[in-house]
């Protein structure tokens, strides 16, 4: 059962995605307003915020599908060892 690990991991990943897209689109910037940043990075606002934010769902979405197919396959497999 360690393929769960994988799965848990981009589940973990897509969900921690999600969360900051909604942060995007709750403060109409990027990056929201209490993101750490390492150096100085151009604020984003408005609809160029709104598009960082699809395509955040956009990844967010191939992750959980990676993560649904990922478990299928590893336990397809798994039944045939």
């Amino acid at each position: 059962m360690v393929f769960l690990v994988l799965v848990v991991d981009l589940l973990a990943g897509a969900s921690w995605l999600w969360t900051f897209g909604a942060r995007v689109i709750r403060g109409n910037r990027h990056p929201p307003e209490d993101t750490r940043i390492i150096h100085d990075t151009p604020v984003v606002r408005g609809d160029a915020a709104r598009v960082r934010r699809r395509v955040y769902q956009a990844l967010t979405a191939l992750l959980f599908l990676a993560a649904v197919s990922s478990f299928w396959v590893l336990w397809k497999l798994w039944i045939l060892w």
